[in-house]
């Protein structure tokens, strides 16, 4: 955990807040004033009219794509990778009163911007960006470890809302925040979350006057359970999925996320959360300790936190890059899958014309299944599966296939860590790509 100290929230006039933990300035934030703004940076559309397309449904996970533009491989990120607790009271203890100190984490939020530079500019073969068309959430994955030690039933939260009317307003830094930054305004989309609830599992809302949050309380059991231990590669992983009811989001717009831990048990200050079931959360610190995290001008995608002392932001959770100090926790490992008419495979020739093709099941734990079929024969058939950074994991030579001849190819996923992959059906050099979740 990196030095903070936090200036809160209070319409134009902020005030210094001092936490239990070594703390250093944390700034507080301006409202944007679009009025103020002349100009933003560019979002040019997706171009390239030899590409077809068909509907369909996208995974996308934010630190795929910071990877790529920071050229980051995977076993960077591994190593730069941290669990973290979450829980709804600062005065429960992650260790012994004299080995640590009280829970910081109450609840964590992700916004996600999929038209994004970032995004736009590191789209693997396998998908396109959204553009501007409406689209659904379908689910959404978080990657955490549960440890379940009493009966106690808990419950995860998860929330989702979309930009638009009053919701996810823009905020902004400037002096030295920004420049950690090597500019001269460092913008956010803010999270709300109900003060109301702050001391009792927060999670967020939305707005007066903005569209209906959609919320998801979802009873952990044993299935969820995990083992783990702190240290490298040391610990058991797994996405939870929640269902988000196709929840609708209007064109242009952004969609945000929380996920909170609420304990089916009573505790008292001062407990240690050993003795307790517990969550935890990993996040990724993607350029290693002492750093920033990348920031990229009109990229909206950000993680947050709502701290064990937010009161001084009021009601929003806190941005990853509000630090002054390098922060931890940076990117959460969050999976959103989503579907738009503009969705799905891509290819640059016909092949999606001469196949029929269904994978299975996606997410994936144990086997992918590939059924397909061909219009037309051909002579040979290749499928391959390929890390976030390109590197090939799998790789199935399926040989002559008949036209008309339905295949059945199994490939086993159960010995990858957790992640999304890239598959690759190749038909006599055309190629046909699309996202899988193995967890």
């Amino acid at each position: 955990m990196k030095k903070i100290l936090f200036i809160g929230l209070t319409a134009l006039i902020g005030f210094n807040a001092s936490a239990q933990y070594k703390q250093q300035m944390l700034a507080g934030p301006q409202k944007l004033d679009n009025a103020k703004i002349k100009s933003f940076p560019s979002k040019e559309g997706f171009k390239n009219s030899n590409k077809k397309t068909r509907g369909g449904s996208i995974y996308l996970n934010y630190i795929e794509f910071v990877a790529a533009q920071e050229g980051i491989l995977q076993a960077t990120l591994d190593a730069n990778s941290s669990l973290y607790y979450c829980f709804p009271d600062s005065n429960v203890r992650y260790n012994p009163p004299n080995q640590g100190y009280g829970m910081q984490y109450k609840s964590i939020g992700q916004v996600l911007d999929p038209n994004a530079n970032v995004i736009k500019n590191n789209t693997p073969s396998g998908e396109i960006f959204i553009g501007n068309n409406t689209y659904t959430v379908d689910s959404i994955f978080v990657l955490g470890s549960y440890a379940k030690v009493s009966a106690a039933v808990d419950t995860l939260i998860m929330s989702v809302v979309h930009s638009g009317a009053a919701n996810m307003p823009v905020y902004y830094f400037t002096g030295a925040t920004a420049t950690n930054y090597g500019t001269d305004t460092v913008r956010f989309a803010s999270q709300d979350y109900n003060p109301a609830l702050f001391n009792n599992a927060p999670y967020q809302v939305n707005v007066a006057g903005a569209p209906a949050a959609y919320t998801v309380k979802r009873p952990l059991t044993n299935a969820d359970s995990n083992n783990y231990t702190m240290g490298a590669n040391s610990y058991n992983l797994k996405y939870l999925g929640f269902s988000a009811n196709a929840f609708n989001v209007p064109a242009n717009e952004k969609v945000s996320v929380s996920f909170t831990f609420k304990p089916g048990y009573t505790w008292i200050a001062g407990d240690t959360i050993g003795s307790f079931n517990k969550w935890l959360f990993l996040s990724y610190e993607p350029n290693g300790d002492n750093t920033f995290m990348p920031y990229y001008a009109g990229d909206y995608n950000m993680s947050s936190n709502v701290y064990k002392d937010s009161t001084g932001w009021e009601a929003l959770y806190v941005p990853t890059l509000a630090w002054t100090a390098p922060y931890s926790p940076e990117i959460h490992d969050i999976v959103w899958k989503l579907t738009c008419n503009t969705c799905g495979f891509v290819n640059t020739n016909d092949l999606s014309e001469n196949m029929d093709i269904t994978v299975s099941p996606n997410p994936a734990s144990d086997n992918l299944n590939f059924n397909f079929s061909l219009n037309n024969t051909a002579k040979n058939v290749t499928i391959s599966l390929t890390n976030l950074v390109g590197q090939q994991v799998k790789n199935i030579q399926v040989g002559a296939v008949s036209a008309n001849n339905a295949q059945n190819i199994n490939m086993s996923v159960s010995d990858l860590p957790t992640g999304l992959y890239i598959y690759t059906i190749q038909v006599d050099g055309e190629k046909l790509s699309n996202k899988v979740l193995v967890k």
